[in-house]
């Protein structure tokens, strides 16, 4: 008989995993994730934001960070003045985003991730999302040569690229780069940038991130 109720059990408990909302899971998530953040300052920030009240804890560096944002699928978190976490539970799934960005010089760096809530193991980034290129922010004419091109991306240097949600399925990114300062790149690749960015709509029914 047990037997015949255990397949029920791990359907119930997975369920129950894919219906926590993002309070729960920013609550429950390893330390290895956050580890400038104990469990019980992400508790206190939890408690701060859902009251109203200012919701800054010192974290384990002596530095403060803050959550900005908490809804049922997202999380946004300033570690510091220079870093950022966001979270996002990907509807449809048991997988969320984590996207951490840091601040150089001038302009923002994101790293992407994805997790099993379950198990909170690490997931193939490829297997969710192919990462824009360079060459995808730029606009180059029509009849640029594959020389031409490589030339081009060569010339904007070592990418930066920001990534951002705007909404429960959508991330933005955004392309700097470390040559901003340089002449050669102000004149000839600026002009080139698709000053909107790049957008991504996540497709739960084929579990990946694509164009709109």
């Amino acid at each position: 008989m047990a037997r015949l109720f255990l397949p029920l059990i791990l359907m119930l408990c997975s369920l129950g995993i894919g219906a926590q909302p993002m309070r729960e899971l920013f609550a429950q998530m390893p330390d290895s994730l956050l580890p400038t953040l104990t469990r019980n300052n992400r508790l206190d920030l939890i408690d701060f934001i859902e009251a109203g009240l200012d919701n800054m804890v010192s974290n384990r560096l002596g530095g403060e960070s803050r959550l900005t944002m908490l809804t049922v699928n997202r999380a946004k978190l300033r570690l510091s003045e220079g870093a950022t976490i966001e979270l996002c539970k990907l509807e449809g799934s048991q997988v969320m985003c984590y996207i951490h960005s840091v601040r150089l010089d001038s302009a923002w760096h994101s790293n992407l991730r994805f997790y099993d809530v379950s198990t909170w193991k690490r997931l193939p980034l490829q297997q969710y999302i192919t990462m824009p290129t360079t060459l995808q922010f730029l606009s180059p004419p029509a009849d640029a040569t594959a020389t031409e091109l490589q030339n081009l991306e060569v010339l904007a240097g070592m990418p930066l690229i920001h990534a951002s949600f705007t909404s429960d399925t959508t991330i933005h990114f955004t392309f700097s780069s470390a040559n901003h300062a340089d002449s050669d790149y102000r004149r000839y690749i600026l002009p080139l940038l698709a000053r909107e960015g790049i957008s991504l709509e996540w497709q739960s029914g084929s579990s990946q991130f694509s164009k709109p």
